[in-house]
């Protein structure tokens, strides 16, 4: 019985040999099938891992090219606004140059209208200096018209008195009649 033992067991173990190589094998095949398996995992996790990494490299670009865009669109709107910003300050310096330009010549007409004025005032006056010497003028003709009257007529009386007073004292013969003229008139001495 101890030999029945001893060859079961060396059949037992030279099936566990067998059996274990078989299963040595299969672990082998399945070790190395798991290792095809995890290289072809590992190579599909690195193909993902590139493919995430070429999306983001993408994304990333994406989002730098949008930030460009944004920056240009920005800066282009800021240009415009400043640009818009100059146009209102020319449009505003112009309103306001034209405003001056036409108080500056509203203020000239004025002048030029009290200039005018001044002269006409001016003019008055030396027409009414005109016409007062005119007047004057007429007033001294007058006067001197009567004057000359004033004087003839003392002249006319002074020769009358003295006429009359030659002929109480020359008596009886007058004396003959003299011809004498004081301004176109004739007036006849006795």
């Amino acid at each position: 019985m101890k030999a029945k033992i001893k060859i079961g067991f060396l059949i037992s173990a030279q099936m566990l040999f067998v059996s274990a190589n078989a299963q040595t094998a299969t672990e082998r095949e399945a070790q190395a099938a798991a290792v095809a398996n995890q290289s072809r995992l590992d190579s599909q996790i690195n193909a993902m891992k590139e493919a995430e990494a070429k999306v983001e490299a993408e994304r990333r670009t994406r989002e730098a090219t949008w930030q460009q865009e944004q920056a240009k669109i920005k800066s282009e709107k800021f240009a415009l606004e400043e640009a818009k910003r100059r146009a209102d300050s020319a449009r505003v310096a112009r309103e306001d140059a034209k405003k001056e330009e036409e108080r500056q010549l509203q203020l000239e007409a004025k002048r030029l209208d009290l200039e005018m004025q001044r002269r006409r005032v001016k003019r008055a006056d030396d027409y009414i200096d005109r016409e007062l010497k005119r007047q004057d003028a007429e007033i001294d003709v007058v006067k001197s018209d009567a004057d000359v009257k004033r004087n003839e007529s003392q002249g006319k009386k002074a020769l009358l008195e003295g006429a009359g007073k030659g002929l109480e004292n020359a008596g009886k013969n007058p004396p003959k009649p003299a011809n004498i003229t004081i301004t176109n008139r004739t007036i006849e001495k006795y």
